[in-house]
């Protein structure tokens, strides 16, 4: 069962945008209020059970975490805190201009 993080407030639009893709998968999605990460799942490893957390963000997004450092902070503290593994998927495309910004 994967778990995806549905709340409504702006701070998850992400996670919302994943749970329409992954229904279309027809994989065992459940909507969930998790308090790290946009989605999760538990993995079997080779010691046993593992929990997964995946944060998504678009690189706008990824950027903006980066400069109120609210991604190396809170978000990533508590992802390390809740689960054995965990992953950062950003999508879209990086694209610098003339003077390297």
């Amino acid at each position: 069962m994967i778990l995806v993080d549905y709340r409504e407030d702006s701070t998850v639009k992400g996670s919302r945008g994943l749970w329409d893709d992954l229904k279309r998968t027809n994989l065992p999605i459940e909507k969930a209020t998790l308090d790290a990460g946009d989605l999760m799942f538990i993995g079997h490893g080779p010691n046993g059970d593992v929990s997964v957390g995946v944060e998504f963000k678009k690189v706008r997004d990824l950027l903006q975490s980066l400069r109120n450092y609210r991604l190396q902070g809170s978000q990533l503290l508590r992802m390390q805190q809740q689960y054995d593994f965990r992953y950062l998927l950003v999508e879209g495309e990086w694209r610098s201009n003339a003077q390297g910004f």
